[in-house]
C-alpha cells in the first residue's frame, strides 16, 4: 500500500493537494455533524414526540408540527448538505494523499469546490443569518424557548452557529477553485426552488407551514421576505465566492494553472 503524501507548503499547493490540517480538519467537521446528525435523530426527536403528548404547549405549536416535520426545515436540509459536502472533502482529501493527480482526484476536487459555492456556502451562511436574525427580533417566531427542554444548547449552535466559521475555516485551508458564476448559481437556484417550492405546497396545499410566521404574513409582505431572502441567498454566493480570492490572493498554483473557464 502506497504511502500518504501531504503538500504542507502553502506556496506549493493547488486545490487537488492535501495538508494535515486540511484532513484533521474534515474529517473532524465530519465526525462532529455525524453525531449531531445521529444525537438529533436518536434523542431530541424520540423526546419530543413523547413531550407533545403531556405537553399542551408543545402539542398547540403549529398543531404540533414544529419538530413533528422538522425534517422540513431548511437548517435539516443544512445539516444534510454540510454532512454531505465535508464527507466529499474526506473522500478528496484520501484520494489525493495518493499522490497521483489524476483525473479523477480533479474531477473530485472540482465538484468538491461546486457543492461549497453553489450549495453548502450559501444555504449555510442562510441558515445562521436568518436564524440569528430572526432570534433577535423574536426567537418564538423560529426557536420557541419551550423547545430548550429538549433541544440541547450545544446542538443549537452546531446547526446554527459554528456553520459559518467551519466552512469560513475551510476556505482558509483549502484553495477552492470556484466554478463558472452560470454554473454555481444555476445550482444553488435549483436547490432554492426545490425547497421553497416544496413549503409552499405543504403550506398552501396541505395546511402544514413549516415556519408558523409565514403563515401570519399578508400577501406583499409574504412576496416581500421572499425576493429579500432569494437575494440575500444570491449575495451571499457572491460573498462566498470573494471571500475565496481574498483568502488565496497572491498565491500561485505548483501543479496547473488555476483558469476558470467561465
Amino acid at each position: 500500500m502506497g504511502k500518504a503524501r501531504f503538500n504542507n507548503n502553502p506556496s506549493q499547493r493547488s486545490d487537488v493537494s492535501v495538508t494535515w490540517l486540511q484532513a484533521v480538519h474534515h474529517f473532524a467537521v465530519f465526525s462532529l455533524y455525524s453525531f449531531g446528525t445521529v444525537y438529533d435523530a436518536t434523542q431530541t426527536f424520540p423526546v419530543y414526540m413523547k413531550s407533545k403528548y403531556v405537553n399542551p404547549k408543545i402539542s398547540a405549536m403549529s398543531n404540533g408540527s414544529v419538530l413533528k416535520h422538522k425534517s422540513l426545515h431548511l437548517t435539516s436540509w443544512c445539516a444534510v448538505f454540510q454532512l454531505t459536502y465535508f464527507f466529499i472533502c474526506c473522500v478528496s482529501d484520501l484520494v489525493a494523499s495518493s499522490g497521483a493527480h489524476s483525473p479523477l482526484t480533479r474531477k473530485i476536487a472540482a465538484f468538491r469546490d461546486w457543492f461549497l459555492a453553489a450549495v453548502a456556502f450559501p444555504i449555510g451562511t442562510l441558515v445562521v443569518t436568518v436564524f440569528w436574525g430572526l432570534w433577535a427580533i423574536d426567537r418564538e417566531l423560529i426557536f420557541p424557548k419551550i423547545l430548550d427542554e429538549f433541544f440541547p444548547a450545544w446542538l443549537n449552535h452546531v446547526m446554527h452557529t459554528t456553520v459559518l466559521p467551519i466552512l469560513l475555516l475551510d476556505m482558509f485551508l483549502v484553495r477552492h477553485r470556484y466554478p463558472s458564476k452560470l454554473t454555481g448559481i444555476l445550482g444553488l437556484a435549483v436547490v432554492a426552488l426545490s425547497y421553497l417550492s416544496w413549503i409552499l405546497w405543504l403550506g398552501f396545499v396541505a395546511d402544514i407551514w413549516v415556519y408558523p410566521f409565514l403563515k401570519v404574513m399578508e400577501g406583499p409582505v409574504f412576496v416581500g421576505f421572499i425576493l429579500t431572502t432569494s437575494v440575500l441567498l444570491l449575495g451571499m454566493y457572491l460573498v462566498g465566492e470573494k471571500v475565496s480570492k481574498v483568502f488565496w490572493r497572491g498565491h500561485t498554483d505548483y501543479d496547473f494553472e488555476m483558469a476558470k473557464l467561465d
